[in-house]
């Protein structure tokens, strides 16, 4: 997201998505445009620095998280709307064919535009889930090697090599990271199906135009060659009229 300098947000508190931890912005770091590339901040005594597009900002409150995620949702919402306009679009251009006095230039001027915002999204759409599969990746990696901190704690506990007390605050904090992956998890594949779903959607509506686009051309090119034909007739008949004529008046004379 881009956010301006004139934005406050340092001395705002900052959270990670799933509860990680709590900071406060400390400093940030900007281009020459004046907008804010980096936002530094303090977590217990540790200074961090992170890049604007792991940002999100909602009635004042600043979340950081992964870039993918939040760049996913904004897409999702993208999407949707984007969904809206081409059903929106297929619907009209069927009213269109039955209208002789609506301007096809215009819808397809629309069209036009809708196809190449098509051509966009759909590319963009390809690279965010395939980021969303490596990052499902990831949490899934992070998950196994929590399994076998957990396992490893449990040896040094049989070997006595950690107190009951130390051994329960370690278990605990690798059970809420565990958690927080599960939730992450989730997430990733919630909104790895949801946009799979709508770019599949889209696709057929883009199809769809096409084939009416398609229909449409072969009904003029059919009302073309009906036309012809007639043509053609009338030529016939009028060729047949003048044949007759020619032989009455040879009769006759």
């Amino acid at each position: 997201m881009k956010i301006d300098i004139r934005f406050n947000i340092i001395g705002k508190p900052i959270f990670e998505k799933y509860g990680r931890f709590e900071g406060h912005i400390i400093a940030v770091e900007y281009g020459t445009k004046g907008e804010i590339k980096h936002v530094i901040y303090e977590n217990s005594g540790v200074i961090v620095k992170t890049d604007v597009s792991s940002l999100k900002i909602e009635d004042d409150k600043i979340t950081v998280s992964s870039p993918i995620l939040i760049t996913a949702e904004n897409l999702h919402t993208e999407l949707s709307l984007f969904k809206l306009q081409q059903e929106a679009m297929n619907v009209e251009a069927e009213k269109m064919q039955q209208d002789k006095f609506k301007s096809a230039n215009i819808v397809n001027e629309i069209k036009s535009e809708l196809e190449n915002a098509y051509n966009d999204v759909s590319k963009r759409t390809e690279e965010v889930i395939m980021r969303l599969n490596n990052r499902a990746n990831w949490v899934e990696d992070r998950q196994n090697w929590i399994y076998r901190l957990f396992l490893n704690l449990k040896v040094i506990k049989q070997l006595g090599f950690v107190n009951d007390n130390s051994h329960s605050v370690s278990y605990e904090k690798l059970e809420k990271e565990l958690f927080i992956t599960i939730n992450e998890a989730d997430d990733v594949n919630r909104i790895l199906v949801d946009i799979t779903s709508l770019i599949t959607r889209i696709k057929e509506l883009n199809e769809k135009q096409h084939v009416q686009e398609t229909e449409s051309l072969d009904v003029e090119m059919n009302s073309n060659h009906n036309d012809l034909e007639a043509h053609k007739i009338d030529s016939s008949l009028n060729n047949n009229e003048i044949a007759n004529n020619i032989e009455t008046q040879i009769t006759t004379a």
